[in-house]
């Protein structure tokens, strides 16, 4: 005999979380009714709190890579994450929310927003979209979006995020394309809750083998900079 399960509705579940979670408020058991996927054991034993905090830091992340003129709160994000398992389970947690947001955003583009889980944050989720939509494209734009997670114990530890430009002249067109827009500035501009001080900014170039080329005498052991 095949017995087969078949999801329960949202609002079923939503019903159910009334009952067995009355620590959490209505917003709170629609997002976890959606986040379930139609199960009630992961509905009731859902870790709303890690959920929450990891896609806090999503929603950073999501909004530092939309913007190439300041990184500020990403520098505070990315302190927080350490190397070996600890770090590594709260890194796939990061992730996995950050591939739940960026659903979101796609069922909202497609003009389908019933299909939307994050329910509790409609107003993070519209701005993110709306950051997305074809009049904030410039004619010069990011060539690629990466993170990277360190592995290695120490003092340089977290998430990366690494947004490439095809030289620093992209870069300043687009940062200045930006600041120059009052519609993009009015879509990001700092709330009451949200400090703005600018930690520090790392511009890189990448050394080619071409130019990594140096005269004999210049060069020196690797590892180690000259004093």
């Amino acid at each position: 005999m095949v017995v087969t399960l078949n999801a329960l509705p949202a609002e079923e579940i939503e019903q159910y979380l009334a009952k067995h979670r009355p620590d959490w408020n209505p917003k709170q058991r629609a997002l976890v009714a959606r986040l379930s996927g139609g199960a009630v054991g992961r509905a009731r034993s859902f870790d709303l709190a890690g959920y929450t905090a990891a896609r806090e830091h999503a929603l950073t992340i999501l909004n530092s890579a939309l913007r190439a003129a300041d990184h500020s709160e990403l520098f505070k994000v990315t302190e927080t994450y350490r190397a070996g398992a600890e770090g590594r389970d709260k890194t796939e947690k990061l992730l996995r929310t950050i591939y739940s947001l960026l659903q979101d955003l796609t069922f909202l583009n497609s003009g389908t927003p019933e299909l939307v889980r994050n329910t509790d944050i409609p107003g993070e989720l519209k701005k993110l979209a709306e950051a997305a939509a074809p009049k904030f494209d410039s004619p010069v734009m990011a060539t690629s979006i990466r993170m990277f997670r360190s592995i290695v114990p120490g003092p340089d530890h977290g998430v990366i995020l690494m947004i490439e430009y095809e030289d620093m002249a992209a870069y300043g067109a687009r940062t200045a394309f930006e600041n120059a827009n009052p519609e993009w500035r009015r879509l990001f501009e700092p709330t009451r809750d949200s400090p703005e001080t600018l930690v520090s900014v790392e511009l890189l170039t990448e050394i080619t083998p071409e130019a990594a080329e140096v005269a004999p005498d210049a060069r020196v052991t690797f590892g180690f900079r000259p004093a």
